[in-house]
């Protein structure tokens, strides 16, 4: 063995190096591939996102002085923005179409891996949105390609190089350390036979440096020589052998006795485990205090020695409390009880003479032989969570008095639409009570047409996280009311949405107002309009009547009407201005009868001199006038000094006039009685 340990022991072929060698190729080239794609990835991922933060810029830094630009018409302006924007890196085109149609386009034409972006171009201009057109730019991923496939040859080729040279020095250092030590230690064992063990068994590099194959080599030898030994023993031995075996079966007997205390104090213990916050107290079958953990004593404010020994009840339990929990404690030890009649909240007493609440749970302690021994009590702290939940109610007591009192109407709304809360101003505005809201959607309480309006607002609302409309609304009495609806989505701690808010607030009066004063401005223009025409020497009383007409027409929001005055001989009331549904026979409308009243129902406003009002008119009552006849009529008699001079009549089949109509039209008269009178 001696002479062998200077021999240079042959290369395995398929030894420990060979396949150490292998498995760090095989390794080594995984992680490189791993890491090149990595690396690649994350080369990918910065110049993309660097693209997006471009495209960003463009949006934050160009956009809006490209839509100024647009707006003033300076596209020498515009055309300088763009060029700056495609001298950025990875730019490939930029283009803008204009509403009108224009383009102007700069960049390549074509190409592959684009990025487009497209930005609407929308300024405001007196309170309205005006959308001038998009404007289009696009980046080219072609220069991100190009950089990773120059980085993926570099990369892979030197990472290749390094990982093989890392393996032939490995398999060298392995061989020449370990691998040739461990093939001479090998034929040693090999050639060992327990009933011719050596004295001093002539080992290989007995002198060694203390490193591990030195320390393998020493164990080795002293493991020969306790061999020996031990061989030497065991004819010894085997005849105490019988004797041992008896004593093991006297121990095994003894093991499953004390295996049953241990189960007991594994019980016990395991119920300690369990328990390991607030008061952890053992309780005996008289109710006093076995065991109390130092937390325990501490919330109790009271040193432990103080606690042991003493009534649980009579002295740390609150009063309220103490006669309930003694009883359970009674059926729980007489076996009429069970644990979980004990898991409830109750109070114990500090030194200090407080009262705080505790939620319990409760292990039984049993004896071997089934019976309850005691009780293991765990009670939890819970006085800040009920201040916390007194303060919640409170807090949502106060919330539920404003939402109830708010003039508003306000709702929450599931994902689908139905309602889950709304306050009382909504339900006295549908005349309903709450269990007929509650569960219900829009498509219960309002016609379909409006309830997919509504709808479609929530929708924008839950889109954009916040959003403002005007939603018109039937009231119980059967009014349209105008809300302006401020609605949001509810948003869980995650940040996802799971209900709809709304306020919505009723602004039908002053919508009325806005109507009334848009209404006169529009009537004052007219007045200011026809006055205009009056004094012009050039325009006809014909002209005057057809923009007469035509006025009346939008501001009563007529379909069909006339405007007429009195024939001097036959005093029967001929067209100055028609619409295309209005017949006349000859030269007049309608003339006088033979009683010298002018025919019902057009001529009762010039019998009576006033306004009259009309519905339902049938065809025979019509005159003749209107093929197929209206259903809503207002005549107003033109009159100067008491006398007719002229009559305007106006029908729709849409509406009836208002008072508000009336007073329009008799304001547009009397400047006509000017004209009539010029």
């Amino acid at each position: 063995m001696d002479s062998s340990s200077d021999q240079q022991p042959p290369y395995q072929p398929h030894g420990l190096a060979r396949r150490m060698v292998v498995y760090i190729l095989l390794f080594s080239s995984l992680i490189t591939l791993l890491s090149t794609s990595f690396q690649l990835y994350m080369d990918y991922s910065h110049d993309v996102s660097q693209i997006h933060r471009r495209l960003r810029e463009v949006e934050t830094s160009h956009l809006q002085n490209i839509i100024n630009n647009v707006w003033l018409t300076q596209m020498d302006s515009v055309r300088l923005e763009m060029d700056g924007i495609l001298r950025l890196p990875d730019m490939h085109r930029v283009a803008i179409r204009l509403e009108d149609g224009q383009t102007i386009v700069m960049g390549h034409t074509g190409g592959e891996n684009l990025l487009e972006q497209v930005y609407p171009l929308r300024t405001s201009f007196r309170n309205q949105e005006i959308y001038l057109g998009e404007f289009t730019v696009t980046a080219s991923l072609q220069g991100v390609y190009e950089r990773i496939r120059d980085k993926v040859l570099l990369i892979l080729t030197s990472q290749a190089i390094k990982t093989f040279l890392v393996s032939l020095f490995m398999i060298w250092l392995f061989y020449t350390m370990v691998g040739r030590h461990l093939h001479i230690l090998a034929e040693y064992t090999l050639g060992l036979r327990l009933n011719q063990l050596p004295d001093k068994p002539p080992l290989p590099y007995r002198q060694r440096p203390r490193d591990e194959l030195g320390q393998l080599v020493q164990a080795v030898g002293e493991m020969v020589e306790h061999l020996s030994i031990s061989y030497q023993q065991i004819q010894a031995n085997n005849e105490a052998m019988e004797e041992t075996i008896d004593q093991l079966k006297r121990t095994e007997t003894a093991l499953q006795q004390n295996q049953q205390r241990l189960q007991e104090e594994w019980n016990r213990a395991q119920a300690y485990l369990n328990l390991v916050a607030g008061i952890f107290v053992q309780l005996d079958r008289e109710g006093r205090v076995e065991l109390i953990n130092p937390l325990g004593a501490t919330l109790l404010g009271r040193p432990v020695q103080d606690i042991v020994g003493k009534s649980w009840l009579d002295h740390f339990v609150a009063i309220p409390s103490r006669p309930l929990l003694q009883k359970e404690l009674e059926d729980l030890f007489n076996g009429s009880g069970s644990v979980a009649d004990l898991d409830h909240e109750y109070g114990v007493v500090t030194s200090f003479g407080l009262q705080q609440e505790f939620l319990w749970n409760h292990r039984l302690i049993l004896d071997g032989k089934g019976g309850v021994k005691g009780v293991i009590s765990h009670g939890m702290d819970i006085s800040e969570r009920k201040k916390m939940e007194m303060a919640l109610q409170a807090s949502e007591s106060r919330l539920r008095a404003i939402i109830d009192n708010s003039q508003a109407i306000i709702f929450v709304k599931d994902m689908h639409g139905y309602y889950q809360q709304v306050n009382k101003r909504f339900l006295s505005f549908f005349a309903l009570p709450m269990e007929q809201v509650i569960g219900k959607s829009d498509y219960h309480l309002m016609p379909n047409e409006i309830a997919n309006q509504v709808r479609k607002n929530d929708v924008k609302a839950m889109e954009l996280g916040c959003y403002e409309s005007e939603d018109q609304v039937y009231s119980a009495e059967g009014m349209v009311h105008t809300f302006l609806a401020m609605k949001f989505p509810l948003l869980t701690g995650e940040g996802r949405p799971y209900a709809l808010c709304g306020i919505a607030t009723d602004i039908s009066e002053q919508k009325r107002v806005q109507w009334s004063l848009e209404r006169e401005l529009t009537i004052n223009r007219t007045l200011v309009q026809l006055a205009r025409l009056m004094i012009t020497p050039a325009v006809s009383l014909q002209e005057i009547a057809q923009y007469l007409l035509e006025e009346s027409l939008k501001l009563t929001n007529s379909k069909e009407g006339f405007v007429g005055d009195l024939d001097p001989a036959s005093r029967g009331v001929r067209p100055l201005a028609t619409t295309k549904g209005v017949r006349s026979e000859g030269q007049l409308l309608f003339g006088l009868d033979e009683q010298g009243h002018y025919p019902e129902p057009l001529g009762s406003s010039l019998n009576q001199k006033r306004p009259i009002f009309y519905y339902d008119f049938t065809t025979d009552k019509c005159l003749g006038l209107l093929s197929p006849c209206m259903g809503y009529w207002l005549t107003i008699p033109v009159l100067a000094g008491g006398l007719v001079r002229g009559q305007i009549a106006l029908a729709n089949p849409d509406h009836a006039y208002s008072p508000q109509d009336v007073k329009c039209m008799e304001m547009l008269t009397e400047l006509f009685v000017l004209a009539l009178e010029g």
